[in-house]
């Protein structure tokens, strides 16, 4: 990969978030399925790992997320941007689930129209709100990253995004060592991110190596200080931070070059789609295959398949077009003349 690439043709980064997405429905279709669902099968412990690919996706939001800053002229391209990105997908997949269990039911994920009504809030496991389906927790966090973002650039300047999210993690960690309440922990996980900002900066500094080939001392003094720290604290997950540096060392210095297959850059143009509507319509289809005797490993490749093929359908019918009808009409009200077409490494 070249510096005089443009960033918005990098295959490697759709062939990661293929693979990131590959990674959670193996979770959830051949280790949570089974652990709640399946009286036949064992849970295969090793696809547990799978679950570590929101945490690739998070790199993955923060390397492009970046780079749309560097790129937006004003404080509302961005914000504009990231709705067209997320809402029109999101609301149609939260439909789209929640019609699907009420007729085709759930057992323990049924929820009323005015859970549905709620869910439009995407931010609203924070308030205590049950999702239609469990992964859009990860929603909530993109959009709180995606609030300080812009709080960043419009108060302190676009160049100040690292500085800033790197020493407030260092701040809020050093609150949570000191005062130890159950408030504190509730606010630095929601509001400030504390579990996942670490994950955020890997791709905030990935992008800075990549595309600028030189980092201040002070912005990488922190933010390798917030992956130390981070990877001490979650101990348990120490694996997951060293992958996703090596990984992205990799991709910043040109060596992903092999992942530029189709299978794996389709999954990832697709990715946003296939995450927000797998799991429960998965759980659906291996359910019923299941009760007709079907092996858990070719049910999870008949509803990984059929999920692919409604992901499709998402991208081409609503993800992109309305993304693009929507930023389309948000530069011509601001009299700009150039049209926009979806870029595929965008991310959620």
């Amino acid at each position: 990969m070249s510096k005089e690439q443009p960033l918005s043709r990098m295959p490697e980064l759709d062939a990661l978030r293929g693979i990131s997405a590959l990674m959670v429905v193996a979770y959830h279709y051949l280790y949570r399925y089974i652990e709640l669902y399946s009286t036949e099968a064992e849970a295969i412990s090793l696809m547990s790992l799978g679950k570590y690919g929101v945490q690739l996706f998070f790199c993955i939001s923060g390397f492009v997320i970046y780079w749309s800053v560097q790129n937006s002229k004003m404080g509302m391209d961005f914000i504009v941007a990231r709705v067209a990105r997320l809402y029109p997908a999101y609301i149609c997949a939260i439909v789209f689930t929640y019609t699907m269990i009420t007729f085709f039911g759930l057992e323990g994920r049924e929820h009323d129209f005015i859970t549905l009504i709620k869910n439009i809030v995407i931010f609203h496991n924070f308030l205590g709100i049950s999702s239609i389906d469990g992964v859009y927790w990860t929603l909530s966090y993109e959009v709180v990253f995606y609030m300080w973002v812009f709080i960043i650039c419009t108060i302190f300047g676009k160049e100040h995004v690292l500085l800033l999210l790197s020493a407030s993690y260092l701040l809020i960690t050093g609150g949570n060592f000191f005062i130890d309440t159950p408030i504190l922990k509730s606010i630095s996980e929601k509001v400030f991110l504390y579990k996942y900002i670490p994950f955020f900066i890997i791709g905030i500094l990935s992008f800075k190596a990549w595309e600028f080939k030189h980092i201040r001392n002070t912005d990488t003094l922190l933010a390798f200080m917030v992956i130390l720290i981070s990877t001490y604290i979650n101990a348990n997950d120490i694996y997951i931070y060293i992958l996703c540096i090596g990984v992205f060392y990799l991709l910043v210095n040109g060596k992903l070059g092999f992942l530029n297959v189709k299978p794996l850059t389709y999954l990832g143009m697709i990715s946003y789609s296939l995450y927000l509507i797998h799991q429960n319509f998965g759980y659906i289809i291996l359910g019923r295959l299941e009760s007709i005797g079907v092996n858990i490993y070719l049910g999870a490749f008949i509803a990984f398949s059929l999920s692919v093929l409604v992901s499709t359908i998402f991208y081409y019918a609503v993800e992109g077009p309305t993304k693009n009808f929507l930023l389309n009409s948000y530069r011509k009200k601001i009299n700009r003349s150039e049209p926009y077409t979806i870029k595929k490494s965008e991310t959620i």
